[in-house]
């Protein structure tokens, strides 16, 4: 668009741009791409570290639980469970389903949603030199699950005393 202006004697012919041009609005976007990057990244940072925080702290509701499941179980069904439980190739016994019951159906549940929970571990008679003695039991209890990159697990160690 040209527009004359008269002053005077001059003649003064001046050039309007209407609009911006195509550099400058890819300019633009370039700046906007780059400022939001980090933005998202975090994000994207910040939903990893909470699904990893989440999935510890259903691992450590899971331990407590089969803890207190042990805890409530008579000792002497134990000692009857040792005459008849697999043993790994050390000789321990294999931490199966059946001694957890409830929370068995909590990890399914929680399966559910994360398909990548597991429970496993063992248990043993504590040798404290007396032969034959089963009046300590230590359960080795273990939950594993996977995030980007890595396995992850959780340990927990419970001792099981005899009444007398």
């Amino acid at each position: 668009m040209t527009t004359t202006f008269m002053f005077g004697n001059f003649q003064e012919t001046m050039s309007k741009k209407a609009g911006i041009s195509l550099f400058e609005v890819l300019l633009a976007i370039f700046i906007l791409i780059l400022a939001l990057i980090p933005i998202f990244s975090n994000i994207n940072t910040q939903a990893a570290i909470t699904l990893e925080t989440e999935k510890i702290q259903m691992a450590d509701k899971i331990l407590q639980s089969i803890k207190e499941e042990l805890n409530a179980m008579l000792f002497k069904d134990l000692v009857e469970r040792s005459k008849t439980a697999q043993k790994n190739e050390i000789g321990q016994f294999i931490f199966t389903d059946d001694l957890y019951p409830v929370t068995l159906r909590k990890v399914l549940e929680i399966q559910k949603k994360y398909k990548d929970f597991e429970v496993d571990g063992f248990w043993f008679f504590i040798n404290r030199g007396i032969p034959n003695d089963t009046s300590m039991i230590q359960v080795e209890a273990r939950v594993k699950w996977t995030i980007p990159g890595k396995q992850m697990e959780r340990k927990r160690s419970i001792v099981l005393v005899s009444q007398k």
